[in-house]
């Protein structure tokens, strides 16, 4: 054990080393490393996936309305009824 918090599973599956704190000799430890996606392993392995759209809609993480959203929408139906209310 290398002592950078990884588990070596992980490690032998990104291609790290678990015997050694930093593989790649850049003096940035494993954990601390980042992918091609910019997450580092420690945030990779503690399932923090990153999103910044949704994988299954490509607009926003789920869950986020976005910019024209449900919000929106409520908005824009309560202006609609006091503009018909105006005499």
């Amino acid at each position: 054990m290398d002592r950078d918090g990884l588990l070596n599973e992980l490690e032998e599956e990104v291609g790290t080393s678990p015997e050694v704190l930093d593989s790649s000799g850049n003096r940035i430890s494993d954990d601390r490393e980042e992918g091609a996606d910019g997450r580092t392993l420690e945030a990779v392995q503690a399932g923090d996936n990153g999103a910044t759209t949704s994988p299954s809609t490509g607009g926003p993480p789920d869950g986020a309305c976005g910019a024209f959203g449900l919000e929106a929408l409520i908005l824009l139906g309560l202006l609609g009824v006091a503009k018909k209310r105006r005499p």
